[in-house]
């Protein structure tokens, strides 16, 4: 049971809808809310009638957006800068080298794909040394 109050909840619907674009004034996708904080940005379309369903939600980390620093071959750099001859990175340690800030979904995927590919590479080369 989420025991909302049930009157915060109308006033909330209430004030959305006043801030939501008008579905046949505006295409779906460019829907958005004015005056809300944070605004809605698309697909803002009032909620004007039943059956409302409510699930409760508990935020969860998806990255802590630490990692290692590396080379271009990415090979792992010490602190005093110099790099481990065969320790190389690949994955999600990896996106603090890709992500400065914010989060971009699926991109985890891609790092992986990308620069495991670099890391193995780099690893085999090295083993030829």
């Amino acid at each position: 049971m989420l025991r909302l109050d049930a009157n915060k909840l109308e006033n909330t619907i209430l004030r959305f809808n006043a801030a939501a674009s008008r579905p046949n004034e505006t295409a779906p996708i460019e829907r958005t809310t004015t005056g809300l904080t944070p605004p809605k940005s698309r697909f803002a379309t009032p909620l004007t009638g039943p059956h409302f369903v409510c699930y409760p939600l508990r935020p969860g980390l998806t990255s802590t957006y630490l990692g290692v620093a590396v080379t271009s071959d990415t090979r792992v750099r010490r602190a005093d800068g110099s790099t481990s001859r065969r320790l190389f990175a690949a994955g999600s340690i990896m996106a603090a080298n890709i992500l400065r800030e914010g989060y971009l979904s699926g991109l985890g995927i891609t790092i992986s794909i990308v620069f495991g590919r670099r890391a193995g590479k780099a690893a085999a080369l090295e083993t030829l040394n």
